[in-house]
């Protein structure tokens, strides 16, 4: 994780959003279990999933926070890829314009994060937010 112009310190509420997450971190980008189980621990994971939708939603600097630090993890190309094309694109789809210089220096100067944003596609973002991933992606 790289500190850069525009980047607000939001490691407590970042911290905070991980602990709440907690170990459910590691099924971000893992197979979707079945909904109709019965089994107990998939009110976690889904209570998981939806704290993290709240999150980029209405919080885009934690969001950006638990992003870097679940990219920071030793977790297989097929997850990390989820990662991109899950929470980062929705992320800069919803709140590009806030976020898109954090994104510009942190590919700048951290490779596996720029590993991570090659995997984004447009979506819903403004085409000005996308040339700017794109080159960012270079």
């Amino acid at each position: 994780m790289s500190n850069g112009p525009g980047q607000l310190n939001t490691a407590l509420s970042a911290r905070n959003a991980v602990s709440f997450i907690g170990s459910n971190l590691d099924d971000i980008g893992a197979p979707m279990p079945d909904p109709d189980s019965e089994d107990p621990s998939l009110h976690d994971h889904f209570a998981a999933e939806d704290r993290l939708r709240d999150l980029i939603r209405d919080e885009p600097l934690s969001a950006w926070r638990f992003i870097l630090e679940a990219n920071s993890r030793p977790y297989s190309e097929k997850r990390r890829s989820m990662l991109a094309a899950g929470p980062l694109e929705d992320l800069l789809s919803i709140h590009g314009d806030q976020i898109i210089s954090m994104v510009e220096y942190e590919a700048k100067n951290n490779l596996r994060f720029k590993e991570l944003l090659r995997g984004v596609w447009q979506q819903g973002m403004t085409s000005s937010i996308w040339i700017r991933v794109q080159q960012a992606q270079q």
